[in-house]
């Protein structure tokens, strides 16, 4: 599934996201969500993603997210270094979470 900006769910259901890696350079992905009454996430161990062969390529990241509530919320994905804290992160994806 390729990486949307808006998804609609509903309450209970679970959605699993894909976000491209780049762990073997030290990045990892964190998130922010806006009301956390609305939905949950939790970061995924996905035993089927592997790197290719390539050497220096990283498996993606997977992140389960969890309708709780009805409402809507924004989620912000930062991609950083967790030891560099300070400046910008290498990448930013925002996403809108719909529960009906």
């Amino acid at each position: 599934m390729s990486l949307q900006s808006t998804y609609k769910m509903k309450v209970d259901e679970h959605l699993t996201l894909s976000l491209t890696s780049l762990s073997t350079a030290g990045y990892l992905w964190s998130y922010d969500i806006e009301n956390k009454d609305i939905i949950e996430i939790k970061r995924v161990e996905n035993l089927n993603s592997k790197p290719d062969d390539a050497v220096g390529r990283s498996a993606d990241e997977n992140f389960e997210v969890i309708g709780k509530n009805t409402g809507t919320t924004k989620v912000v994905f930062s991609q950083r270094r967790p030891w560099e804290t300070d400046g910008a992160s290498n990448s930013e994806k925002t996403i809108t979470f719909t529960v009906e």
